[in-house]
């Protein structure tokens, strides 16, 4: 059996190298291999655009670049919203077949 295991995605993986004020949200963000298994299922994608939204709104609403939000706020923000920003310690005790 193996173990479960999170991989966060961190607001840098939205935001392209060498472009100012564009995020990405979709299959498509940067990752390794090992993470990219884990963001092709929908709800992490849908997850991945939650966040992106918010940033987008964030950004927009403090006149910054997205590269520029505030991490707390962004993750106060998906949380406000009823995201989940991390699984349950009880989710990630379950062992996987």
């Amino acid at each position: 059996m193996w173990a479960r295991r999170v991989l966060p995605d961190p607001h840098r993986c939205l935001t392209p190298k060498g472009l100012s004020n564009l995020l990405i949200a979709a299959r498509s963000i940067s990752a390794d291999i090992e993470a990219h298994s884990s963001l092709r299922i929908m709800p992490v994608v849908m997850c991945i655009g939650q966040a992106a939204g918010h940033a987008a709104a964030l950004a927009l609403a403090s006149g910054a670049d997205v590269r520029r939000v505030d991490i707390d706020d962004l993750q106060k923000a998906i949380v406000d919203a009823g995201g989940i920003l991390a699984p349950s310690p009880a989710a990630q005790a379950q062992p996987v077949e």
